[in-house]
This record gives C-alpha cells, structure tokens and sequence, in this order.
C-alpha cells in the first residue's frame, strides 16, 4: 500500500471510526521499549490510540518506533465502534492506563482531540499532543461550537464530519484540564484547515501550534522526526 492510499484510510478512519467499547494496552510489533533507568527521573509513557485493524497500527508504527528509540516508553490502545465514541473511547483509556506507573503523555490525531481532555479529567496527564486535531468545547458538541464547513478542507472530508457520531457528542467537561498541550498541525492539511488549526491552538489550547511544512492530514505520520521533536520537547 502506498503512501498516499494508507494516508486516505487512516484519514477517513480517524473522522468515522467511533470510539471504545473496551481497549488493549499493544504495541504494533508486539515489543516494548522503555525508557533507561534513571533514578532522578519520573518515567514517561507516550500512549497513542490506534482503531483496530492493521491499518491502525501501522499509521502509528513509526512513531511508535521514533519515541523508543529516545528512550520512552510507548504504548497503542485499539479500539473497536461505538455510537458515542469520545466517551467510551475516555472510559476505555482510562481503565487501559490503570496499572500504567510514572506520567503519561497521550497522543492522538484528528477527531481524537474530542476525547483525549476527557481522560485528563479523570486521571493525571502530563501531556496532551494533538495531531492535526479538532478541539472540544466544554458544554457544547463540535457541531454546535463550529460551523464545520469553515473548519473542514475538502468536500470529502465534510461528509466524512457530517456522519461521524464524535462530532455530535456534547463535551461534559466544564472547563478544558489544565494540563500541557502541544498542537502540531501539517502546513498542507487536506482534511483539516490549517488557518482553523492554528486559530484553535492559540484561542483554547493556549499554546503556539507547531507547523510541520510540507504535511498534509494523515500523511503527518510520516514526519515522525518533526513530531517527535515537538511531543517531546522540554519532557
């Protein structure tokens, strides 16, 4: 598959595959890197949601690969469907990372940003790193928070926004956590606009979006170098 077609799928699966009804702590090559002892450090844990299937982890197997060999720890949480996706996907995450010791930084791209603050309400969190990702408002669905058709690029990727169920869940939270938020978004995003990534970044995140040049949507995966960088930097 090339990187193109493999850029397509993770793209239309990260807008409609919805949710958790229950997640498996795996690595997408089924080892496990963790970071060199160090007595006078807190171990940090990168945790990446993948949808289930191959196509998930290999979307995130370079990354996944890239943190390792830095020394940390990195871990993929699957998931199968569900109507109410950024809920169960919260709840899933949270039992997943029960028996997880030291910080955890979660990582996820796309519609995954609507649920990755549900899990820092429940359970510390580092670090929150968002990938070309949509960002919730406390009190409101997506839909009612944004007219979608400013948010989203292409005609394709705003029917994939009309039917995903994530987009129409109400955020429950009152108030985003208050945790460190990285946003990293491609200079060429064909899903997401990059002048609406960058605006969420700065008006609710609170922080200076990280600009990747030359990436689209899914195809960030790809530039695991810059993306890394950017998740780990000052860790």
């Amino acid at each position: 598959m090339n990187r193109w077609m493999l850029g397509l799928v993770v793209c239309a699966s990260s807008l409609l595959a919805p949710g958790l009804t229950e997640a498996q702590v795996a690595n997408a090559d089924g080892n496990e890197a963790s970071r060199p002892e160090d007595p006078g450090k807190t171990e940090i844990t990168f945790v990446i949601h993948a949808y289930d299937g191959v196509i998930g982890g290999l979307g995130f197997a370079r990354l996944k690969a890239e943190l390792e060999k830095r020394g940390y720890s990195c871990k993929i949480v699957r998931s199968p469907k569900t109507k109410t996706p950024n809920e169960d996907r919260a709840k899933a995450m949270i039992g997943a990372l029960k028996n997880v010791a030291g910080e955890i930084v979660l990582v996820g791209i796309s519609n995954e940003g609507l649920y990755m603050p549900l899990v820092a309400a429940e359970r510390p969190i580092r670090r929150i790193v968002m990938l070309n990702a949509l960002v919730p408002t406390p009190g409101k669905s997506f839909h009612e928070a944004f007219d979608i058709e400013k948010v989203f690029a292409t005609k394709f990727a705003l029917r994939l926004a009309e039917r995903a169920p994530g987009l129409s869940e109400v955020c429950p939270l009152k108030e985003l956590p208050k945790v460190e938020y990285v946003y990293i978004c491609g200079e060429k995003d064909d899903a997401i606009r990059p002048e609406w990534e960058q605006r969420a970044a700065r008006e609710y995140l609170h922080v200076e979006p990280v600009v990747v040049k030359g990436a689209g949507h899914a195809n960030i995966l790809w530039y695991v170098n810059e993306v890394a960088d950017a998740a780990t930097k000052g860790l």
